[in-house]
């Protein structure tokens, strides 16, 4: 719907996903938020911001007060995925189930980063390329295979493709291969 700006002073620019010549062009708008549960609509908010991270917390404290409680669940796109929402949630006892904004992003190959992202036989190459020290070839096989040990205590085997990120050998690790990648 095109809103003009005399009668609707408060409307902000928005790009509009509809718009049916997918030229992204800008248009007054709103943003609604809109709570459902089995279909039927629990409440909603009207928010002049453009993006969905700073609508979470009024709209669920609306929710609150027109439902008496907080929902026990959030089921929510990456828009709302934020440190500040996700922290909300928590000392709100919602469960929430969002995406951080990236999420997508960091699934494509070329958006992974290289402590979670390296070929250990091609790093062990590398290495062997290096060094010929067995002591030094033998620990830094034994970092690239070290279990990690999660925050309930559980110890996860090693990653393939993947070098513990913050361990104190990780560092010398990515120079090695940045050495051989783009300095040879």
């Amino acid at each position: 719907m095109w809103l003009s700006a005399m009668s609707y002073p408060d409307a902000t620019l928005m790009r509009m996903k509809e718009d049916h010549m997918l030229n992204s062009q800008l248009k007054l708008g709103y943003n609604w938020q809109i709570s459902t549960e089995n279909q039927c609509i629990l409440g909603y908010t009207i928010h002049q911001t453009t993006n969905d991270i700073t609508t979470l917390e009024s709209h669920m404290e609306s929710l609150k007060e027109n439902l008496g409680k907080m929902p026990d669940t959030l089921l929510a796109d990456a828009g709302y995925g934020s440190e500040e929402n996700y922290e909300y949630l928590e000392n709100n006892n919602v469960e929430a189930f969002v995406k951080y904004q990236y999420y997508h992003k960091e699934q494509i190959k070329k958006w992974k980063g290289f402590f979670d992202n390296i070929d250990h036989e091609l790093m062990m190459h590398l290495a062997r390329n290096f060094t010929q020290e067995k002591y030094i070839l033998m620990y830094v096989e034994r970092w690239l295979k070290a279990p990690v040990k999660l925050l309930d205590g559980i110890l996860k085997e090693h990653i393939i493709n993947w070098t513990p990120q913050g361990g104190v050998i990780s560092p010398l690790l990515a120079n090695i291969f940045l050495h051989f990648a783009f300095d040879e």
